[in-house]
């Protein structure tokens, strides 16, 4: 048999100690990473959520994981679509599964199932439309805790509230009123803002009725920017109060310079 000449059977095993591993000794592989292409976006999300914390980990953790998600994928119906869905509702059910939709697939889908479950038997979400931006915006802030429930509970939430403003006079416009008056009326009744139209017609038409026997907000007009910053930073409690308390205080403020207004 045929050898190598003596200087190259030495050059060949010297650079052997640089040769990949693999090609030294048959090592067994790592998996790495599955693909998660044939999926769907929201499998693959969810998947992708449940393995987050592996991913920081490296390749082999985050495979590891993934594959441990996809074994759990293949023996279980998955995650039901919402097509279909308005997007209100649609929003509502993701809320309230989005603890289950960082545990993957497995856990998410039959949280979406009993969401859609209890839909079935119940009215739904109430349209909104035809009320006014101010209307709808304080009846979605009274029930912003519901919709992370479900739509059910959101529903029934912003059924209780329409209830309650068909027999309440709603809330008032502040048109016509200046911005620095609308704007302390509505610092004023923020926290019943938050509670429903009615609560909140019922603080802004509080505001606008104190307002109606006191001489209002004093114009700082004509004051160096310095000093008015100064006056309005000095009143700026009582602007959260209201423009009958705010206007008090500027009215102090300026006294206290030598201005009467």
């Amino acid at each position: 048999m045929h050898r190598p000449p003596p200087l190259l059977l030495a050059l060949l095993v010297a650079c052997s100690r640089y040769l990949p591993l693999a090609a030294q000794s048959p090592v067994s592989a790592t998996p790495g990473v599955p693909s998660l292409d044939s999926l769907d976006l929201t499998t693959r999300q969810s998947i992708q959520l449940a393995c987050s914390s592996e991913m920081t980990q490296g390749p082999v953790a985050y495979g590891r994981c993934l594959n441990k998600q996809l074994d759990a994928l293949r023996k279980a119906p998955g995650i039901p679509s919402l097509d279909g869905l308005d997007m209100t509702t649609r929003q509502s059910i993701q809320l309230a599964c989005s603890s289950e939709m960082t545990q993957g697939p497995v856990a998410y889908g039959p949280c979406l199932n009993k969401q859609l479950d209890a839909l079935r038997g119940a009215p739904g979400i109430p349209s909104l439309d035809g009320l006014d931006m101010t209307t709808r915006q304080s009846i979605q802030l009274a029930c912003s805790s519901e919709m992370t429930q479900g739509p059910v509970a959101y529903g029934r939430c912003l059924n209780k509230q329409l209830d309650a403003l068909r027999g309440a006079p709603g809330i008032p416009s502040l048109d016509g009123l200046d911005m620095t008056t609308r704007q302390s009326i509505q610092l004023a009744c923020s926290s019943e803002m938050t509670q429903g139209p009615v609560p909140y017609g019922r603080c802004l038409n509080k505001q606008l009725d104190a307002l109606r026997r006191a001489p209002g907000i004093p114009s700082l007009d004509g004051m160096d920017m310095t000093t008015r910053q100064s006056i309005q930073l000095a009143c700026s409690t009582e602007m959260t109060q209201g423009p009958v308390a705010y206007g008090k205080c500027l009215r102090s403020q300026l006294r206290s310079i030598g201005i009467q207004r």
